[in-house]
């Protein structure tokens, strides 16, 4: 990172940290689901009770565009940093409230109702996350270099993944089964308290947004100016951000859930999720890498290489992963991140440079939290449902092609001039 600056090289760093740890708390609900199905939502039939602790998994990315709107509209209105304290504390108390809390055994039907609040919780929290990390960089890196920035933004969000991912994976090795079933997934939550204070010291030694400080055309209500003006460029941000969200979740979180369901796999647990620990290290390495390649080729021409790559490669690579072979697991995934590096290193900055500065927050928030509510936190729902219903190993894919063709539609409406005006930052849009 030597064609830096030293304060930019702060600013991504900060934070990357921040939002893995916040993506931590947020996201080791998901390695951890079958444990909370057995505990919330005991059931005679075990895809049932699956079912149920992935429909509470999507059900707090419902609220997540209402934590997104809320934290936005002060984030635009009262400050970047401000909101990112805020965000954090929201996620860290109900991640604390979820490793204590009794199950359905203990206290009956309260159980599964405390814990869809705390996922709510935990949803509104979220929604401010991802868009401030964007803005945040965006509105502090020189133009030339903001592509990387923000790919950095995801790739430290993929740390909180993999430290999710590596915790589980350790404590299932560590413990028997029966262990890690009565308290060991517990610990992963209360881990959460460690993140939520390494997070808050990090996020106190943050500047606010320089652009932030100097825009003198700041508005009352941004988000109404939004939907009013802005509609065209919201539409295009959450048909773009769309492919991203659910490659996340269809190909890093919730694949070892999917190989687990596939009758031909022979692979054991540990190994499983020793796998997806190397395949989200290596993603994350990839879209550092793409990031760079982003800032000197274009973002929207890496975006299309990386969605037109999916459409072509889809049900092959799905294909590869259900033949049951480890090379061609291994082959499939690698495919798949190149593909998915190209989309993740270049969808944030094209969503940033959609909206001017003084709803710039609110428009990348309404972008993302659409776009991971409609399409991402519902993947594994919708995963788990396909196979259920088909039988068909396959089925993911056909989803992954739908996504990415709708995506495609929206590159191509990147084409019109205003659109590029901004992107490419020739100047900065007036509300």
């Amino acid at each position: 990172m030597s064609w830096l600056l030293p304060e930019e090289k702060k600013i991504i760093l900060l934070s990357s940290i921040g939002g893995a740890l916040e993506f931590y708390d947020f996201l080791i609900f998901i390695y951890v689901s079958s444990s909370i199905a057995s505990v919330f939502f005991p059931s005679a039939s075990p895809t049932l009770a699956m079912l149920a602790s992935l429909t509470v998994f999507a059900v707090s990315y419902f609220v997540r565009p209402i934590g997104g709107m809320v934290l936005s509209h002060f984030g635009d209105t009262l400050g970047r940093k401000s909101t990112f304290l805020v965000s954090l504390i929201l996620m860290a108390v109900p991640t604390v409230i979820i490793a204590c809390l009794p199950g359905y055994a203990k206290i009956g039907l309260l159980a599964p109702i405390l814990l869809i609040v705390c996922r709510f919780i935990q949803g509104f929290a979220v929604g401010g996350e991802i868009p401030g990390a964007i803005v945040y960089c965006v509105e502090h890196v020189r133009p030339g270099r903001r592509n990387f920035a923000c790919a950095a933004i995801f790739a430290g969000l993929n740390l909180g993944l993999l430290l999710a991912q590596g915790v589980v994976g350790f404590l299932q090795y560590a413990l028997n089964p029966e262990q890690f079933l009565s308290w060991g997934w517990r610990l992963t939550f209360l881990l959460g308290c460690v993140t939520a204070v390494v997070g808050t010291l990090l996020r106190n030694n943050m500047s606010e947004s320089p652009v932030f400080l100097l825009n003198e055309h700041k508005i009352a209500r941004p988000l109404v100016l939004l939907f009013k003006e802005y509609k065209t460029r919201l539409l295009i941000g959450i048909s773009i951000t769309a492919i991203q969200a659910v490659l996340i979740y269809a190909l890093y979180i919730f694949m070892p859930n999917y190989l687990l369901q596939l009758a031909n796999i022979t692979l054991s647990v540990t190994t499983i999720n020793l796998l997806n620990f190397i395949n989200l290290s290596v993603y994350t390495l990839a879209i550092l890498a793409m990031g760079a390649v982003s800032d000197r080729l274009g973002a929207r021409r890496l975006l299309s290489f990386g969605t037109k790559g999916l459409i072509a490669f889809s049900i092959a690579g799905y294909a590869l992963i259900a033949s049951g072979g480890l090379f061609a697991l291994a082959l499939a995934m690698l495919l798949f991140t190149v593909f998915s590096a190209a989309i993740a290193a270049s969808v944030p900055s094209i969503t940033a440079g959609l909206f001017p500065a003084a709803i710039r927050y609110s428009g990348v928030g309404a972008c993302y939290n659409l776009a991971y509510a409609i399409f991402g936190g519902t993947t594994p729902l919708i995963i788990m449902a396909l196979l259920d219903k088909s039988h068909m190993p396959l089925s993911p894919a056909f989803y992954l092609t739908f996504i990415a063709l709708m995506t495609l539609v929206g590159i191509s409406q990147l084409k019109s001039a205003r659109v590029s005006e901004a992107l490419h930052g020739a100047s900065e849009p007036r509300p």
